[in-house]
C-alpha cells in the first residue's frame, strides 16, 4: 500500500540503498495491464528494494516480497495481503528456513531422578552449551521408577555435531545423578 514503510525501514536499518529493480517493474506493469490499469506511482515504489535483496515472486497478487541476508541475519518482508502471504511462506520461505535453521531435536527418557532433582542439572547444561533447550515432562511413575522425559532441541548444531552434544548432556547427567537410567528414544 502506498503509506507501508517495511521496506524502507529495512533499508534504513541495514543502510543499504533502495534500488529500482527493472524485472519487478516489468512484472507490476504487466499484471496491472492485464487487470485493466495503469502503472501509478504507489504501484511503482512496491519495486524498490534493498540492494542486495533477493526477489520472491507473488503469484496471487502485485507486491513482491524480499528476502534479505545482513549481518548473519535472514531478513524477510511479505506482503500483508494474508493468501499472498501465506502462499509465498509455503511456496518460499519454508524451504529457506528449513535449510538454513534445521531444527535438531532429542528425546531422552530419565528414570529414578525427580524433575526438581534434576532441573539445577538442565539449568547448568544450557548455560554450558550454547544454543540448546531443554524442556523437561514429568510422566506418571511405571511402577517403582520416577520417568521423566526430556526434550533437547537446538538450530545452532549439523547433524554431525549434533551427537556429541547429545552425548555431553547424558554424561553430565550421569555424572551428576549417577543412580539415573537413560534410554534415548
Amino acid at each position: 500500500t502506498f503509506d507501508d514503510k517495511t521496506i524502507e525501514a529495512i533499508s534504513k536499518a541495514t543502510n543499504r540503498r533502495l534500488i529500482l529493480d527493472e524485472n519487478v517493474l516489468k512484472e507490476i506493469e504487466e499484471k496491472l495491464k492485464r487487470r485493466g490499469r495503469t502503472l501509478s506511482e504507489p504501484a511503482k515504489k512496491m519495486a524498490y528494494i534493498p540492494e542486495g535483496s533477493k526477489i520472491i515472486n507473488n503469484l496471487i497478487g502485485t507486491a513482491p516480497g524480499i528476502i534479505l541476508e545482513h549481518e548473519g541475519t535472514t531478513i524477510i518482508a511479505l506482503p500483508g495481503v494474508p493468501s499472498e502471504m501465506e502462499d509465498m511462506f509455503e511456496r518460499e520461505i519454508t524451504k529457506i528456513l528449513e535449510f538454513k535453521h534445521k531444527l535438531q531435536e532429542k528425546e531422552l527418557t530419565i528414570y529414578n531422578v525427580p524433575e526438581a532433582e534434576l532441573a539445577p542439572t538442565i539449568i547448568e547444561l544450557m548455560r554450558e552449551i550454547p544454543n540448546i533447550y531443554i524442556k523437561s515432562h514429568p510422566k506418571t511413575e511405571l511402577g517403582d521408577k520416577i520417568t521423566l522425559k526430556l526434550h533437547i532441541y537446538s538450530q545452532k548444531y549439523e547433524d554431525k555435531d549434533w551427537g556429541k552434544i547429545v552425548e555431553k548432556i547424558k554424561e553430565k547427567i550421569r555424572e551428576k545423578h549417577n543412580y539415573c537410567e537413560i534410554e534415548e528414544i
